[in-house]
């Protein structure tokens, strides 16, 4: 019978290195940062703290998912970053639009999050489009769905003004180093975030 011992130091390794890809510290407001949880993009530009394994398995299996579709197609841009009205946005792909990949284990009801429909207007406000590809994979339907997304001038501007109020909010806590005045969620983006407790522990009326 062979012997068997861990090699923590090669575990560790790793997972450093999988903390460093799953969550950089950011010096920029990202697309990201305003599509999700304000307070979250908060507390990772103040004071980072390395994720769970949880939830390294979960980014590193997305990840790994966008990587397998994007390797599809080498005629497309990949990963291309683009920068307007003071936001950066990370593109999975781009054609002539924006095309966005999202994997997910919840069932394909037919409706798209609206997380996922505000990402795609910021990127096409960022690349002076009016479309964006969305590519959803339902992991446990075993399904894909492939869907262009056409936003109107008016639909437009309204996610424009959300953009940039989203923007000066989350830049002003981040001066002021008080995020307080930023909104807080209670929905399925607490249930496994590292800065809970950071939430929780916030004063009434300030810090």
């Amino acid at each position: 019978m062979p012997k068997i011992v861990e090699n923590r130091e090669l575990r560790q390794h790793f997972i450093a290195k999988l903390q460093e890809k799953c969550a950089p510290i950011r010096t920029r407001i990202h697309v990201s940062d305003l599509t999700y949880c304000l307070r979250k993009a908060y507390w990772r530009r103040l004071k980072n703290k390395p994720l769970t394994e949880k939830q390294l398995q979960f980014f590193l299996d997305g990840h790994q998912r966008h990587q397998g579709l994007q390797g599809l197609v080498a005629d497309f841009e990949h990963e291309v970053e683009v920068e307007n009205f003071g936001v950066v946005g990370h593109i999975d792909l781009m054609s002539k639009h924006p095309i966005e990949i999202k994997t997910t284990r919840a069932k394909n009801n037919g409706q798209k999050p609206p997380h996922y429909l505000r990402q795609c207007a910021y990127y096409c406000l960022l690349t002076k489009t009016e479309s964006c590809t969305l590519i959803t994979q339902y992991i446990n339907d075993g399904e894909f769905t492939f869907e262009t997304i056409e936003f109107t001038p008016r639909e437009l501007s309204r996610y424009f003004e959300e953009m940039i109020e989203a923007r000066d909010k989350l830049q002003e806590a981040i001066d002021r180093q008080n995020p307080s005045a930023l909104p807080f969620l209670e929905n399925w983006q607490c249930r496994y975030c590292e800065f809970r407790p950071d939430c929780d522990s916030l004063p009434v009326g300030g810090v």
